[in-house]
C-alpha cells in the first residue's frame, strides 16, 4: 500500500511538472513568435488602428493558428473563440471542448494577449495520464496479489498457533507449538508462547507441589492431635499420666501448626511494608547471635564491623535468625561464621557442613522444599522462603556459594549503609 501511495504522489508529481514545462516553454515559443515576425514598437500606431495597419507584410509572416488581441482589439482570431480578458501571465483554458493556451503581456503601454489551440498538449499529457492510471491500477493489482500472498503466509501460522492454544488446558500444559514458517517475528513469536508455556506449566507443577506439600504439612500435626485426643477419651479417665502426655504433645502439635500457619501467612502477603531505619548492623546480629547458640548450643563465631544500615529492623532480624538457624542445622554441629565482606560490601553467613548440591541451589527457597538429608528434621521448609521474601522486601540479593574449605555461605548484598 505504501508503495501504491509513492507511486501515486511520483505520478501526480511528474504529472504537475510535465504540464507547467510544457506550457512555459509553449508560451515563450508564443512571444518569441511575436517579436520575430512582427515588431511592434515599430508598427505601435498601425497595430493600435486595428487589422487595417495589420494588412501589410509583417502580418503575413505569423502564424495563421493564434489568437492576437493588442488592448481591445482583436486582430486575429482563427478559431473565432470568444475573446477572453486581458491578463498577464501563462493560463490554461477549455474552449468549446478544446484547449486553449493564453500568454499575456505589457509591451511598451500596450496589452498584448496570445493565444492558440494545444492540441499536442492534450495529446501529450492525455497520454501521460492515462499512462499513469494504468501504471497505478496495475500497481494496485500487484500490491493486491502480493499483499494476499503476504497475508496467507502470516495468517496461516497465526491460525495455527491459535488452534493450538485452543487445545492447551490446565490438566495438559506440556503441549507446545510447531509452525512450519521461514518468518522471523512469526518464530519469534512461536519460541516466546512456547517459553511462556514452560513457565506456565513449571508455575503450575509448582502450585500443585505446593498444595499437596501443605495437605501434608497440616495433615500429620491433625492426625496426631486427633490420636492424642482419643487417647485421652478411652483412657484419660483411668490414667492421669497419659492425659499429662497427651496434652503436652497436643500443645506442642499445635505450636508447630501455630508456626507453620504464621509462616503461611506471611509468605502470602502481597506485599510488606518496611519501616526503614537507620541502626547497628553489629548490635542486630549479636542478638540474634545470642539467641541461636543458646537454642543449639553452638559456636558462632561474629565478625561483622561495627556499621551502620537503613534497613527494617524486625524484618532484618527475622531474616538473620533464619539464616542462622539453617546454618546450625546444617552445619553439623560445626562451628558457624558470621560476618562482613568489606570489598563486596555484603553480609555472609557459612557453615561448614556438607554443602549444598548444584541441583538444589535454586530450589532451596521454594516453600516446603527440604533436601534429601533434612527430610527427618522437624522444620516445614518454609525457613528460606521466608527469607527469600524479606531480602526481596528489602532490596537486597542474595547468593549462594561453596566456599574452597567446604561448607556453605549465604552472602547478602545490596546494602543502604549510613
Amino acid at each position: 500500500m505504501i508503495t501504491v501511495l509513492v507511486m501515486v504522489f511520483f505520478a501526480l508529481f511528474v504529472y504537475s511538472l510535465s504540464s507547467e514545462l510544457f506550457v512555459r516553454n509553449y508560451a515563450t515559443e508564443l512571444e518569441k513568435n511575436f517579436r520575430n515576425f512582427f515588431n511592434f514598437n515599430a508598427q505601435r500606431h498601425g497595430i493600435a488602428s486595428g487589422p487595417r495597419g495589420m494588412s501589410g507584410g509583417p502580418q503575413s509572416r505569423i502564424s495563421k493558428s493564434l489568437f492576437i488581441m493588442v488592448d481591445d482589439s482583436v486582430l486575429q482570431n482563427p478559431d473565432g473563440i470568444p475573446a477572453p480578458d486581458f491578463f498577464e501571465g501563462r493560463k490554461l483554458l477549455k474552449i468549446d471542448g478544446n484547449t486553449y493556451l493564453f500568454y499575456g503581456f505589457i509591451d511598451s503601454g500596450k496589452k498584448v494577449l496570445l493565444g492558440i489551440r494545444t492540441a499536442e498538449y492534450d495529446f501529450l499529457l492525455g497520454g501521460l495520464k492515462k499512462a499513469f492510471i494504468v501504471a497505478i491500477m496495475l500497481s494496485l493489482i500487484l500490491s493486491g496479489i502480493v499483499g494476499y500472498y503476504i497475508s496467507s503466509k502470516i495468517s496461516t501460522p497465526l491460525k495455527r498457533t491459535m488452534e493450538l492454544l485452543k487445545e492447551v488446558v490446565v490438566s495438559d500444559l506440556s503441549k507446545r507449538i510447531s509452525v512450519d514458517s521461514n518468518t522471523k517475528e512469526i518464530l519469534e513469536l512461536t519460541q516466546a508462547i512456547n517459553s511462556a508455556l514452560d513457565r506456565i506449566e513449571d508455575g503450575y507443577k509448582r502450585q500443585e507441589q505446593f498444595s499437596s506439600d501443605v495437605a501434608h504439612e497440616i495433615r500429620s500435626p491433625l492426625t496426631a492431635i486427633l490420636g492424642f485426643s482419643r487417647m485421652i477419651q478411652r483412657w484419660g479417665a483411668r490414667d492421669p499420666e497419659i492425659v499429662e502426655e497427651s496434652a503436652k504433645n497436643i500443645a506442642e502439635t499445635a505450636a508447630k501448626m501455630l508456626t507453620l500457619t504464621e509462616g503461611l501467612l506471611f509468605l502470602s502477603k502481597p506485599n510488606l511494608s518496611p519501616n526503614l531505619e537507620i541502626l547497628n548492623l553489629r548490635t542486630l546480629v549479636e542478638r540474634n547471635v545470642s539467641d541461636i547458640t543458646r537454642i543449639y548450643g553452638i559456636k558462632i563465631k561474629n565478625v561483622v564491623p561495627d556499621l551502620n544500615v537503613k534497613t527494617d529492623e524486625s524484618l532484618l532480624s527475622i531474616a538473620i535468625k533464619i539464616l542462622l538457624e539453617n546454618a546450625a542445622k546444617h552445619g553439623e554441629g560445626k562451628p558457624v561464621e558470621i560476618g562482613w565482606d568489606s570489598e563486596r560490601k555484603a553480609l555472609y553467613v557459612r557453615d561448614y557442613g556438607p554443602g549444598i548440591p548444584d541441583e538444589i541451589k535454586d530450589k532451596i527457597f521454594d516453600r516446603f522444599f527440604k533436601a534429601e538429608r533434612s527430610r527427618s528434621g522437624s522444620g516445614h521448609g518454609l525457613g528460606l522462603s521466608i527469607f527469600k521474601k524479606i531480602c526481596d522486601t528489602l532490596g537486597l540479593t542474595v547468593k549462594v556459594e561453596d566456599p574452597p574449605d567446604g561448607g556453605a555461605s549465604f552472602v547478602i548484598t545490596g546494602w543502604k549503609l549510613s
